[in-house]
């Protein structure tokens, strides 16, 4: 399964991030999206009666689960990267995973993004290195 570390703070990260995994899906991808968690394993991130730290702790063990069923992790940027996205990157790098980047921006990567993932710049370009990478996996 892929695994996709995105932004979501905004409203067209959501979308953006959707679009995204079901284009892989109707490729026939197998594709772990985090926001989609509440809605997968239970609502606790809506539920207006939790505490936001009830509900952080919550979604970082399922998010950790999620990543712990993945062969590998694709970061996407439809703008600047996230820091739970990058948080994901380093664990997913840190456990020798098949790090890949789609980065439909032209904002310039830091150090530690620009080293040890695969960058690609289109859909097409993505697919083509998922379809390489989930062969070996």
């Amino acid at each position: 399964m892929i695994y996709l570390a995105a932004p979501l703070s905004a409203k067209e990260d959501f979308d953006a991030n959707v679009k995204l995994a079901e284009r892989l899906r109707r490729l026939g991808f197998e594709v772990g999206l985090p926001q989609e968690i509440g809605t997968v394993v239970g609502d606790v991130m809506q539920d207006v009666h939790a505490n936001i730290a009830d509900r952080r702790a919550y979604y970082f063990k399922e998010d950790l689960e999620m990543m712990k069923e993945c062969s590998t992790f694709v970061m996407y940027l439809h703008r600047m990267p996230s820091s739970g996205a990058c948080w994901e990157m380093g664990w997913a790098f840190a456990n020798d995973l098949p790090c890949i980047g789609f980065n439909e921006t032209s904002e310039p990567l830091g150090t530690f993004l620009s080293q040890g993932i695969a960058w690609t710049k289109s859909f097409e370009e993505l697919t083509e290195v998922l379809n390489r990478v989930e062969k070996r996996c």
